[in-house]
């Protein structure tokens, strides 16, 4: 035996040593079957798996040589990582006689920790997908066929399958669209959905979350809102809607340097703008369209700040002159309302000389929170309802309305 062996194992070598071909993995042996491919003559293990060896000739050349393998195990494509995904799933008809048919979906497959199932039911379905696992009430809008998908994924691995059905005029029910406008400008009421019915049967009424009975919803906030449609045969619809707005209002900072001296034009405001929407637009009264404007003279400078949607600001500023005498008049710039008696009112020095003055105040926004006349140094820091307002600076203007039309201008720091 170990003869014929060893003369087996110098033919093949032999042969390939002539033809230049080469015999991968080869495992012979004296027992099993036999092949001839010239220039070959071959031998392998009885009982071996069917395919698991290959013997290929010399054509087309240098191709020639033995392959042999071992049974491996049957592979279904998933992975210890990636079970066994079953997408099979039935649809049940749910006949009302008035109101069309709406269908009901299970899933039949078997369910798989973390597993994701996503529906798509086809044209003129409503809703139109789903990731529930067993979702109820579909119908459609339009007759036709109509194609139900369904999706199970778990992280990468996916199987879908998809099943057909008819649906007949008979089964069409009543659904509803909806277009949104979304408010553009934060706390506007520019909000508005418009509604268009699909299917049912006559003249529809509506009835919204607001109380509105309109087909339409127009200037409202920004919020949820559902409104149920009802057809001639009394079969409803209903439809939750969401208009949405900006995260935030158009605001601004401004640092305004006042003027050193009369013909000194060295007075300049700098804003540093945010919320809305970008890009911003900024068109001061003198023209310019930066949002610093520089070598100023004492006076009005007012200013438009518009936002990508148009939400807009208008405001103004005083440039004032820093040589002017302020031994006779001093504005304290921090008030600590809290009660304890000190400092608790914002004072301005010698105000009283000036019995028709006016005072306003604003915030960051550039929003009149409190305004006065004949001011006597008793403001504590509240709004115009006596309401306490936050720590925060604010803004102020002052306007002595003496001989020489004097206004102050900057910042007061509530402090809490």
């Amino acid at each position: 035996m170990k003869k014929l062996i060893t003369i087996l194992i110098i033919l093949a070598f032999t042969a390939s040593m002539v033809s230049g071909q080469q015999i991968k993995r080869s495992t012979l042996t004296s027992v099993g079957k036999l092949k001839t491919i010239e220039p070959f003559r071959v031998s392998w293990t009885a009982g071996s798996c069917p395919g698991c060896n290959v013997l290929h000739p010399l054509n087309p050349p240098n191709s020639g040589y033995l392959r042999q393998g071992f049974q491996q195990p049957t592979f279904n494509g998933n992975s210890p990582d990636c079970p066994s995904l079953t997408p099979s799933f039935t649809i049940t008809p749910i006949v009302s006689p008035v109101c069309g048919t709406k269908f009901d979906m299970e899933y039949t497959g078997i369910s798989v920790l973390n597993m994701v199932v996503e529906w798509n039911f086809g044209d003129g379905a409503f809703p139109q997908t789903s990731n529930e696992l067993n979702p109820s009430g579909v119908f459609y809008s339009t007759p036709g066929l109509k194609i139900v998908t369904l999706k199970v994924s778990r992280g990468l691995c996916t199987e879908s399958r998809a099943r057909t059905i008819n649906v007949t005029n008979n089964q069409i029910g009543l659904a509803a669209t909806a277009i949104v406008t979304d408010v553009k400008c934060r706390n506007d009421k520019t909000g508005g959905i418009n509604i268009t019915p699909v299917g049912g049967v006559g003249a529809k009424t509506y009835r919204w979350s607001t109380g509105a009975t309109s087909q339409n919803l127009t200037n409202v906030a920004a919020g949820r809102y559902k409104v149920t449609a009802t057809d001639a045969n009394g079969c409803t619809f209903s439809l939750d809607t969401v208009i949405t707005q900006p995260s935030t209002v158009v605001s601004f900072t401004a640092e305004i340097i006042a003027e050193t001296c009369k013909d000194y034009e060295d007075g300049s405001i700098q804003l540093a703008v945010n919320g809305g929407t970008k890009p911003y637009n900024v068109l001061w009264s003198t023209g310019e369209t930066t949002t610093g404007i520089l070598s100023l003279v004492a006076g009005k400078y007012s200013v438009t700040i518009k936002d990508t949607n148009n939400c807009r600001i208008d405001t103004a500023f005083l440039i004032n002159r820093r040589c002017r005498d302020t031994s006779k008049f001093q504005v304290y710039d921090v008030i600590t309302p809290n009660g304890d008696g000190k400092n608790d009112k914002w004072v301005i020095a010698n105000i009283e000389k000036y019995p028709n003055n006016e005072v306003f105040i604003y915030n960051r926004w550039g929003q009149l929170v409190y305004q006065t006349t004949k001011y006597r140094n008793d403001w504590e820091g509240t709004n115009q309802d006596g309401k306490e307002l936050p720590t925060a600076a604010y803004y102020y203007i002052i306007r002595l309305n003496d001989p020489d039309n004097t206004v102050w201008n900057g910042s007061v720091s509530i402090l809490r």
